[in-house]
Order: structure tokens, then C-alpha cells, then sequence
């Protein structure tokens, strides 16, 4: 069975010290599909801590941000979002439209440090 998730806001703590990676002629949309790249995790308490392969990035998520990124399996955007939603306790103080909102900014920044891959 699965855990319920009280959402309040998606966390993605980056290492400000790593250089960002760039999106070209590419629109993220709930229709982009994501994929995982293969790093390091390490589990703390509800937290992910994610490593790149070399240990130069360092990447923390809070409950919400490492249930979008374990979720990353060829999904879209809006199909991540959904599953998240339906899990939320809390579904009277949010709306999907946020979740999808958020979602799609959480996958940015770990795409930005190498976590994430979207599928175009």
C-alpha cells in the first residue's frame, strides 16, 4: 500500500556550485514524457539525496520532489502529476492544475543536474 502525501510545496535543493545544463529548442509541456538518468541516491528519512556519477553534484529532495523523480519511468508530465495527486491528503487545499505547475518546475531543475532526461 502506498503512503498518503500531504503536498504543500515541491523542494529540489541544488549544489548552486554546479554548472546548469541548457534546453534547446525544446517545449516542457504535462505532455513531455521524463526519464531517470543513472545516479547515485541515498535515502534520508523521507528525502532522496541524488549524487552524479562522478560526485560533483549533489542534488537533495524533500517527500513530493523524490516521489516525482522515483516516478520517472517513460511517464508524462501529467501522468506523474496525476498519480501524486491521487495520493495527496490534502486534495481540497490543492488542485491538479498546481501539481502539474510545480511538477514541471521540479523536473526542470533536476534536469538541470543531470538527474532527469525528457523524452521529446
Amino acid at each position: 500500500m502506498t503512503n498518503k502525501i500531504n503536498v504543500s510545496s515541491v523542494s529540489v535543493t541544488l549544489n548552486e556550485n554546479i554548472g546548469k545544463r541548457k534546453i534547446k529548442n525544446m517545449e516542457i509541456n504535462e505532455f513531455t514524457k521524463v526519464k531517470r538518468n543513472m545516479v547515485n541516491v541515498q535515502e534520508q528519512n523521507e528525502k532522496l539525496i541524488a549524487l552524479s556519477s562522478d560526485d560533483q553534484k549533489m542534488v537533495v529532495l524533500n517527500e513530493t520532489a523524490r516521489f516525482l523523480y522515483e516516478n520517472c519511468d517513460g511517464k508524462t508530465i501529467f501522468e506523474i502529476a496525476h498519480e501524486l495527486y491521487s495520493l495527496c491528503i490534502n486534495q481540497d487545499e490543492i488542485s491538479i492544475e498546481n501539481i502539474i505547475d510545480d511538477a514541471i518546475v521540479a523536473f526542470l531543475k533536476m534536469f538541470e543536474q543531470g538527474l532527469i532526461e525528457f523524452i521529446i
